[in-house]
């Protein structure tokens, strides 16, 4: 982890300790069986969750790096209002406590806490944890990616037909974004056939899985089940780093405030994913 410029090296080398530390709060209480169900209440519907650990593991993560960071702007999705004067900042952290938490909920083991380093609204350092499986991505914006301090690449994957598919749903359950997000689905399936499609829980690790080869696309945002700034802040360091391309789902760039993500493992499976999602929304 040395060698990095701009202190960047010394800032993951302090969000890795974060992360590990929000982790073992995480598997412990992943480990006690039915606690996240015990501890789960409700956000915007049903099916948005936040349980005392996602609340607990924030709050670990944020005390630590403000000691460090006492400057920084410090964006968590368990806030109550969100700052964003990240996008102008020199040094901001956002942070996803438990990304997955139904998975979470539910013993799932498909989980993270990410935490990205941001300056001036383009991240440069990434880190995406798995506590439950002791997994470890992490990225370094002009360092590469790596998982476990192995460096990784993307597959390489160009066809759909030869592709592996993962896409997320979140809360949405409204008619309106059912029939979108279930129609792209079966035109991938049926008319481009794709080789498989997956639905893991945790859009972090999704991106992540396309980093290292794992998946060849990930995709969310056709409807109104779009993602945050924590959800993929973290994550998008590492996918670039690791040769990913990463667009919205209609095919504009990307940045961490998008709504919509598309992530594939090569430009040629991004342009023929797009064009497949645009034909049915």
């Amino acid at each position: 982890m040395m060698g990095y410029e701009d202190g960047d090296g010394e800032v993951l080398r302090h969000m890795i300790a974060a992360a590990r530390a929000a982790g073992e709060i995480v598997r412990s209480a992943h480990s006690c069986r039915n606690a996240g169900r015990a501890e789960v209440s409700t956000k915007s519907n049903p099916q948005d969750l936040v349980t005392l650990t996602d609340l607990r593991s924030q709050r670990e993560i944020f005390s630590r790096l403000r000691a460090l960071y006492p400057s920084s702007v410090f964006v968590g999705e368990e806030d109550q209002t969100h700052d964003e004067s990240w996008r102008s900042h020199s040094a901001a952290f956002i942070v996803d406590p438990v990304d997955g938490t139904t998975n979470f909920v539910h013993g799932l083991r498909d989980v993270a806490i990410c935490i990205a380093f941001v300056r001036h609204g383009i991240p440069h350092v990434g880190v995406v944890y798995n506590p439950i499986q002791d997994t470890l991505y992490h990225g370094v914006r002009g360092q590469g990616a790596f998982r476990n301090a192995l460096r990784i690449h993307v597959s390489g994957c160009t066809q759909l037909a030869l592709a592996l598919v993962c896409t997320e749903v979140g809360s949405a359950r409204d008619p309106d974004s059912v029939r979108v997000i279930t129609r792209v689905i079966g035109h991938l399936m049926e008319v481009q056939t794709i080789r498989g499609m997956r639905m893991l829980g945790s859009g972090a690790l999704d991106l992540c899985y396309v980093a290292d080869g794992t998946l060849d696309a990930v995709y969310a945002g056709v409807a109104r089940e779009g993602w945050h700034i924590w959800d993929h802040a973290a994550a998008s360091v590492i996918v670039h780093e690791a040769g990913g391309v990463l667009k919205t789902c209609r095919g504009e760039p990307f940045d961490i405030a998008s709504k919509s993500v598309l992530c594939c493992a090569s430009p040629q499976l991004a342009e023929a994913l797009v064009r497949a999602i645009k034909s049915q929304i």
